[in-house]
């Protein structure tokens, strides 16, 4: 069976993995949409777990596909839907390998956090609060408090 994150590297296709485009939709038996968790947790994961060398290339992937992230809702619920599904993964200790979302000033943090920080320039950040703020508050049962100190500090600014 092709994996599809490995399917999706190869083409250079990752953003459309994560996004959900193509070959790489799952569809939900409960809702009109893609399944981004299914992605993470069967494609992503069993990618991670072949080797040990796949870390830095998810890792690479999840990063390039935040920088490529437009000021957009669509895209705002690909990254949170993908977030949530990587950090619920990562409680579990799953996605061998990857270290995304450990501290405020890693690359990734801060590239959420300047996301972010376009859509409160643009004077769009309140109208996606209650949705921002489901998803770190689930973040955080997870053990991940990234987003929450992000949107506390967007607070502040």
């Amino acid at each position: 069976m092709v994996n599809l994150f490995e399917l999706a590297l190869n083409n250079k296709e990752t953003d459309n993995f994560f996004r959900g485009e193509g070959v790489y939709f799952v569809p939900s038996p409960d809702y009109e949409g893609h399944v981004h968790g299914a992605n993470i947790s069967g494609h992503a994961h069993t990618f991670l777990k072949a080797s040990s060398d796949n870390g830095k290339k998810f890792d690479d992937s999840f990063i390039n596909f935040i920088k490529d992230l437009s000021l957009t809702e669509a895209d705002l619920s690909n990254f949170l839907a993908n977030f949530s599904s990587y950090v619920a993964q990562k409680s579990s200790h799953k996605l061998p390998g990857s270290n995304l979302f450990l501290e405020m000033d890693s690359l990734e943090s801060t590239l959420v956090k300047n996301y972010l920080l376009k859509f409160k320039s643009a004077g769009a950040l309140n109208e996606y609060k209650d949705k921002l703020n489901t998803h770190a508050s689930f973040a955080c049962r997870k053990g991940n408090e990234i987003l929450k100190k992000i949107l506390e500090e967007l607070e502040m600014e």
